[in-house]
């Protein structure tokens, strides 16, 4: 899957700016398109969370949830 190209800058930032808010607890919600591997394109919602962990440093778990036939 991958972030429709037109939409990539502002999804990154937008996540970003959401999780480096001061009371953001790491959180962050987006919705965009996603280009699948056989072309289709999709709606998601993103929902994640940045955290810090010894082993590998700063992690993003993120859900994704795909809200095309909703």
């Amino acid at each position: 899957m991958l972030v429709h190209p037109e939409e990539y800058e502002a999804v990154e930032q937008s996540i970003w700016e959401q999780v480096q808010q001061p009371n953001s607890d790491g959180n962050d919600a987006v919705r965009y398109r996603i280009i699948t591997k056989s072309g289709q394109v999709k709606c998601i919602l993103d929902k994640g969370r940045l955290v810090e962990t010894d082993v590998y440093g700063k992690v993003f778990y993120v859900l994704m949830i795909d809200e095309s036939n909703w």
